[in-house]
């Protein structure tokens, strides 16, 4: 036969919380202001962070008021392809060779292999490219550390009565991540910094991308400003 727990047992063993018993009715609710036990603010998405005072007043002044920088890249737009993952051949062949046939001790090994990262060649060079782009548009200046607006026009080989939305032609998001990716460090500090963007990809005969960099304003969010 299958021996039975009470209820004030299991709870003595610590295997009911108190409480969990009670209809939802009865249960007490946590009053305003009352600090959540972390196990629950866990479950409902964990603790918000408070900001450590990095954030700028939206309308305030700047020491260094930021100076628009524009610069174009010439030829057709590319995308930011992603970053490749995979265990190393050769050390697979090892664990294959230590495990001497065991599957369970194979598989263990495996786990204990980790996995590396490799950005394509074809990324790399097409980011090196836009950063040595932005790095003369700047002339010199360091990365800004204020809030920045960013404008992207991607200009795709084609005539201008049509739009770019053929399989061939690059996803509008991917693309301006090869930007972002290209300018941090050049013009900005940190992706952080870019507060707001205006981004489009048409078609054109002259096929290029323009950036334009400027301080972000209480302008730049348009209709959805509060």
């Amino acid at each position: 036969m299958t021996a039975r727990m009470s209820l004030e047992e299991a709870r003595r063993l610590g295997l009911v919380p108190k409480g969990d018993d009670e209809p939802a009715s009865a249960r007490r609710k946590p009053q305003a202001g009352t600090a959540l036990p972390k196990r629950i603010a866990a479950m409902l998405g964990g603790v918000r962070r408070a900001h450590k005072g990095g954030r700028h007043k939206v309308n305030g002044e700047t020491a260094a008021p930021f100076a628009e920088v524009r610069f174009v890249i010439q030829g057709d737009p590319r995308t930011k392809h992603r970053a490749r993952t995979h265990l190393s051949k050769r050390e697979i062949l090892a664990a294959f060779a230590r495990s001497k046939g065991r599957l369970e001790v194979f598989s263990k090994l495996l786990d204990e292999i980790k996995y590396t990262s490799h950005t394509p060649d074809e990324t790399k060079a097409h980011e090196q490219h836009i950063a040595m782009m932005a790095g003369a548009a700047m002339r010199g200046r360091t990365p800004a550390l204020i809030p920045l607006h960013v404008e992207i026009t991607f200009r795709l080989d084609g005539e201008a009565d049509l739009w770019p939305t053929d399989v061939t032609d690059p996803d509008l998001d991917n693309a301006v991540k090869a930007v972002l990716d290209g300018c941090n460090k050049i013009v900005w500090k940190d992706d952080r910094l870019v507060c707001s963007m205006s981004v489009e990809k048409r078609c054109s005969r002259s096929p290029s991308t323009t950036v334009v960099v400027r301080q972000a304003t209480q302008a730049s969010f348009g209709d959805n400003a509060d």
